[in-house]
């Protein structure tokens, strides 16, 4: 108990001399405040020291006090020794709250450092530099500070000069933001005009130049710009006789304008679209002493609009644009013919009437769309007017406008619908046909042979599962070879399509078979690939083969029945030469002359053909100038000046046909040979054979020699030669023209089937 009263009583004691002390604090403070006193001792660490207040001028004293600028003086130490009612004010804290408190406390903490340097070169010589002082509110003051080394009573202390610069950055902000301001005028996108009173342009912008196309300067607004505006816009003025045009002196009478669809005018016509905006220039007692025109160009927003709006009608979707209630705003031409509307019943119809809903996905739909904004519905039902449901494809966004409004895009799905019910039932068709197909078929990549499908036949025909063969290349199984490949994509590369094409096949049990194939390209899941349908032709490769050499078998008897038949002919030729030669009888040495030469004329046939690559036909231009030629050089006598003239075009006869056609040219060239030149030593004999049109042929022999006689009936002659030649046109079904006007001409007319 005691010793709580004793710390009670040493409690009390201690306030006390507290209360003393700061007694005598306030007493001494008031008489530095009054000049009462020459000194001041300051206790720190290098003990008293004194520092004199009265050992300067009073004139000094009171000119420090009344200087529009802070005047501090600071210790060793930072504190403040003196400072003036500048400061005082400056700061908003009272000088006994100054004065003998750290500096540094009134210095914005961004600044301390800098505050610290400052101090530190002021010791050394003079510094200066701007910072910021803290108010009693801890509102920033921004001032220049300067400080100097001085001693006072052998003591260094620093001065410090504070000017306030919150008036001079306050100007500054002013005149920053008025640049700030013009320049944001004159890099403005839209156009800005400033007019005085009398409508005179005082001021206009870069973009107010590039819309007039000129710089204008001083002249009357009306003048540089004509300005005109649509109906909508006119019925926006405050005037109630709207203009017909936009007039700078409107808006100095006082009237405003806000018109969206302006137009700047030149020569008459609309040359860009405009949003213009005018108002008067007031001055600080509300009067008009002038008017501002803002004039943004849209002729792109406008031919945007106007894209847009071509869009929105000429859309083949069904597109309608619904408010925040859920009531339908616009809707183009197909949704009312998709609903059954017309674009002036759709407007304030509610969205809900277009769609069914009783379908479920509507419901999780517009949840979607709640919390993302859009949603797409490949399909869902909606309703015609007549309550017919059909189903849609669904699009539909919120768009960000104020008020909320939503943008729906819907599509009717029936065609496409119906489509995918055909393409399903045509693919179950094609899948059924492909498995089921006795025809060995498959479908695989182009570019790597992978096998993507193959039919139930490919895989017996191959040995394979279809598991084995789906997934690999046909190299990798062996089924072809390298280059069997690489051909077949090269041709495929070229033509898109083969058909016949044969390839050789390796079968699982690695046996080799030949198939024909039509192979063309398609897509398949994006990739190029080929399907191909073939038949296995081994057995018939077979067969062929057999026949083959059965033909080389018959060609070859064949050719040698031909050569013993022409040698045969040879030899009988030969012999009937050699009776003629040794026959004194003119007559018989004629007729066994005329046998020879027919012989001969058969057995070259023969010899053609035995010479020929097809042992069935003859080319018969190429055998009758080789018979001519014999004919010539068995006549030498008759023929030496007889000129002969061939026109023949190169056609095939068969042997049925050539025969007799030789037969017939030996016997006309002959007996031209013989008489038809009686008494001439020159003259000329023409053989041609013709193509004529319906399938006709046509083959003449003529000379330009005596001609027959006049009674001569060529049809009832006993001459053996004509008489063979009815024969043999009898023989071919030909038609036998002779004319004997210059010469004799025989045209032997037949069928081209014949031959």
């Amino acid at each position: 108990m005691n010793d709580r009263d004793d710390r009670l009583r040493q409690l009390e004691q201690e306030n006390r001399d507290l209360r003393a002390d700061l007694h005598e604090a306030r007493a001494t403070l008031d008489a530095i405040r009054s000049g009462e006193v020459d000194a001041l001792v300051v206790h720190g660490a290098n003990g008293e020291q004194v520092f004199s207040l009265r050992g300067t001028d009073h004139s000094y004293r009171v000119l420090l006090e009344e200087m529009q600028a802070g005047a501090v003086t600071l210790a060793p130490d930072g504190s403040v020794l003196f400072a003036n009612r500048y400061m005082e004010q400056m700061l908003q804290v009272p000088l006994e709250k100054v004065i003998g408190r750290d500096f540094d406390r009134f210095v914005q903490d961004a600044d301390r450092f800098y505050f610290s340097s400052l101090k530190a070169k002021g010791g050394t010589g003079t510094a200066f530099g701007e910072l910021k002082l803290s108010g009693q509110d801890g509102t920033a003051v921004p001032v220049y500070l300067s400080a100097n080394r001085l001693l006072l009573a052998d003591t260094p202390v620093l001065c410090l000069a504070v000017t306030n610069l919150t008036d001079q950055k306050r100007h500054e902000q002013v005149l920053a933001q008025e640049r700030l301001s013009r320049a944001i005028i004159d890099q403005s996108a839209e156009a800005i005009v400033v007019c005085d009173a009398r409508g005179i342009v005082m001021r206009a912008n870069r973009s107010a130049f590039d819309l007039a196309g000129h710089h204008f300067g001083k002249r009357p607004f009306d003048d540089v710009f004509t300005i005109g505006l649509k109906t909508d816009d006119r019925e926006r003025q405050e005037s109630l006789q709207p203009p017909t045009a936009f007039s700078i002196q409107q808006v100095i009478a006082g009237r405003r304008f806000l018109a969206t669809g302006a137009f700047l005018e030149k020569e008459g016509r609309p040359i860009r679209h405009l949003l213009l905006s005018a108002v008067p220039l007031v001055d600080d007692a509300r009067s008009v002493i002038g008017g501002i025109v803002n004039l943004a160009d849209t002729t792109e927003i406008v031919e945007l609009e106007e894209q847009f709006r071509l869009l929105f009608e000429n859309s083949l979707s069904a597109v309608v644009i619904v408010d925040q209630d859920g009531i339908i705003t616009a809707g183009n031409p197909e949704a009312g013919s998709m609903f059954g509307w017309s674009t002036e019943e759709l407007p304030g119809q509610g969205y809900m009437a277009l769609l069914d809903a009783g379908d479920p996905r509507l419901a999780t739909a517009l949840k979607v769309r709640q919390l993302q904004g859009r949603v797409r519905l490949a399909e869902m039902a909606a309703i015609h007017r007549s309550g017919e449901r059909f189903p849609i494809e669904l699009d539909s966004v919120i768009l960000p406008t104020q008020p909320v409004r939503t943008f729906m895009i819907m599509r009717d799905i029936s065609h496409r619908k119906r489509a995918e019910k055909a393409l399903r039932e045509s693919e179950e068709k094609f899948s059924k046909a492909f498995f089921s197909s006795p025809a060995f078929i498959f479908i695989s990549e182009l570019a790597t042979g992978t096998f993507v499908e193959v039919n139930d036949a490919f895989c017996e025909m191959t040995g394979y599962t279809r598991r084995e063969l789906v997934g690999k290349s046909s190299l990798q199984l062996g089924i072809t070879s390298e280059k069997a490949r690489t051909t077949l994509v090269r041709r495929l590369n070229e033509v898109d399509k083969l058909q016949n094409y044969e390839m050789e096949i390796v079968t699982k049990s690695r046996q080799s078979r030949n198939f024909v194939f039509s192979i063309e390209l398609m897509l398949h899941n994006g990739k190029s690939c080929m399907i191909g349908s073939g038949i296995d032709i081994t057995e018939r490769r077979r067969a062929e083969q057999a026949v083959r050499a059965s033909l080389q078998e018959k060609e070859v008897l064949l050719k040698e029945i031909h050569h013993r038949v022409k040698n045969n002919m040879q030899v009988i030729s030969s012999l009937m030469s050699l009776q003629a030669n040794e026959s004194q009888d003119a007559t018989l040495h004629g007729v066994l002359d005329d046998i020879t030469h027919r012989v001969r004329s058969m057995a070259m046939v023969h010899e053609k053909l035995y010479h020929s690559a097809d042992l069935a036909r003859v080319d018969f231009a190429d055998y009758a100038r080789s018979l001519l030629d014999y004919l010539w050089r068995a006549h030498s006598t008759a023929a030496s000046s007889i000129r002969l003239a061939t026109d023949m075009e190169p056609i095939s006869f068969t042997t049925d046909v050539a025969v007799p056609c030789g037969l017939i040219l030996n016997e006309l060239v002959s007996n031209a040979l013989k008489h038809a030149f009686g008494g001439r030593d020159c003259g000329v004999i023409t053989v041609g054979l013709h193509g004529g049109g319906k399938n006709r042929l046509t083959l003449s022999v003529g000379d330009d020699g005596v001609g027959l006689p006049e009674a001569l009936d060529w049809q009832k002659t006993r001459s053996m030669g004509l008489r063979l030649v009815q024969m043999l046109t009898g023989q071919l079904r030909a038609r036998v023209t002779v004319s004997g006007r210059k010469g004799t001409c025989f045209q032997i007319e037949f069928d081209r089937m014949r031959s």
